[in-house]
């Protein structure tokens, strides 16, 4: 049921919510449903919850930046090595019906499922935290 939540930040406000989400009948505000009460948010931060939560247990949403840690492992003489391979911080997208990230030097539209012995933790999301999709971090 998580993927059917939004979340949005509070018009004029700094603060986002999480609910369901509807349009106003009245005067075409977004609304996200908390708690039996409707919240109005701007609609430029509204992104919808991908289903899956972070390394953390927190739910992952469009809109959010993640940390990709993709994890080598393997065995040696003296037990199970692991290592990262590559990392990377992404913002979370919605394109052709999946939820990913743009990934490699091609930039290239990868889902989730693409990845095993993948870590995604969040670590902000693009309308607070547009600083740590610079390039070199």
């Amino acid at each position: 049921m998580d993927r059917y939540l939004y979340r949005g930040k509070i018009k004029n406000g700094d603060k986002f919510v999480v609910g369901f989400i509807y349009k106003s009948s009245q005067n075409e505000d977004m609304i996200i449903n908390i708690q039996g009460g409707g919240v109005v948010v701007d609609p430029t931060t509204i992104g919808q919850c991908t289903g899956l939560k972070d390394k953390n247990g927190e739910l992952i949403f469009e809109g959010d930046i993640i940390k990709v840690g993709i994890w080598s492992h393997r065995l040696s003489n003296v037990g199970p090595i692991e290592a990262y391979i590559a990392e990377g911080n992404e913002e979370v997208i919605y394109r052709d019906g999946c939820f990913g990230f743009l990934w490699g030097f091609r930039r290239e539209f990868n889902t989730f499922r693409n990845f095993v012995n993948t870590h995604f933790e969040i670590v902000g999301n693009v309308h607070d935290n547009p600083e740590l999709m610079e390039v070199g971090l």
